[in-house]
């Protein structure tokens, strides 16, 4: 089972530029182009990407962002 980390949302929307993870609003999460990507279930299911792909996260098997 994966294990996420709790912190306040931030103001960024998708394509936002971002430094940390807290930098994006809910739902969307801070990647190394430093930019604020939507986050979804790898292989179907919600949530799931409206563009781009669900790419699996670094350490994730379930857990991916849209890219």
């Amino acid at each position: 089972m994966e294990k996420g980390v709790c912190a306040n949302a931030g103001a960024g929307g998708e394509g936002a530029t971002c430094d940390v993870g807290n930098d994006c609003a809910e739902g969307l999460t801070c990647l190394d182009d430093d930019k604020c990507h939507k986050m979804c279930k790898v292989g179907g299911g919600a949530p799931a990407c409206t563009t781009g792909t669900c790419t699996v996260l670094d350490g994730h098997t379930q857990t991916g962002a849209c890219i």
